[in-house]
């Protein structure tokens, strides 16, 4: 694997630039301080719809960031997506992600439960959508962006047609652990192949484990190699709050990026 050395924030920081991969401890193990999964820090917690609607409509979002991911126009390159391409963004809440995909000339088809986030997305941007339904979902749709609202489990192939490439920045983590694998299946078997998934995460660092930072973690190998070969394209130790808890310290978590690409691939 490729080593090297970053400056971030005035700090030198070590971290995975691409290559082949070594697998780490499970990343849902609880943190020793709240027993929350250490995948948290930047994710929505798990649970079920009706909590997940409830959450948006008292507000409590801790999760939402109000900028895009600062990775995410770095490694978006390295998909090689020709103009126009339409990427699948599940769980968007109301992203900034969604708009740099956008800028960058694509466009993007996010699917939210929340009827709350979407209007939110669009009021916030000052912009009128226009509304259809389709199937189980009401489709909310401006210039190259459309959100889908609904349950991402009642997508079909046919909703999808055509779709190769899915961004997903913690949205795997916001199902319980079981519902994982329900979740990456049901997307292997309705997007068009070959498909590429950019994975964001931010992972419980293990502090028994000096390079933990450098290994693909053992749930997500063990989620994703079966339909995809998975590579570990930046890995980093990171010093983060916890939105749901923004008065404890910062945690040292390690934040990732993997690229999964379809056996069909090649």
């Amino acid at each position: 694997m490729s080593i090297c050395s970053l400056i971030w924030d005035g700090s030198t920081h070590t971290c995975l630039d691409s290559g082949q991969y070594v697998v780490s401890p499970p990343f849902c193990q609880p943190r020793d301080r709240s027993g929350s999964y250490g995948y948290s820090t930047l994710i929505k917690p798990s649970m079920s719809n009706l909590l997940w609607k409830e959450k948006w409509k008292r507000n409590d979002i801790g999760f939402h960031q109000a900028v895009s991911h600062h990775l995410l126009r770095r490694f978006l390159s390295q998909l090689n997506l020709p103009a126009n391409e339409k990427i699948l963004v599940p769980l968007c809440g109301k992203s900034h992600d969604m708009d740099l995909l956008a800028d960058l000339g694509y466009r993007v088809m996010g699917v939210e439960l929340s009827r709350i986030a979407i209007k939110a997305y669009f009021e916030s941007r000052q912009v009128k959508p226009s509304r259809e339904k389709r199937g189980r979902f009401i489709i909310w749709r401006a210039s190259n962006i459309e959100i889908w609202c609904g349950d991402v489990f009642d997508l079909t192939a046919n909703d999808l047609h055509g779709i190769r490439t899915l961004y997903d920045c913690t949205s795997l983590t916001a199902f319980a652990a079981e519902l994982r694998p329900r979740y990456i299946e049901h997307f292997q078997q309705t997007l068009a192949q070959p498909t590429q998934i950019l994975l964001m995460t931010t992972e419980s660092a293990d502090e028994a484990v000096s390079n933990s930072a450098l290994m693909v973690d053992a749930e997500i190998a063990a989620l994703y190699q079966a339909h995809y070969q998975v590579e570990l394209l930046y890995g980093q130790h990171s010093l983060l709050y916890d939105p749901e808890d923004p008065s404890a310290p910062k945690s040292m978590m390690d934040e990732k990026v993997y690229l999964m690409s379809s056996h069909t691939s090649g």
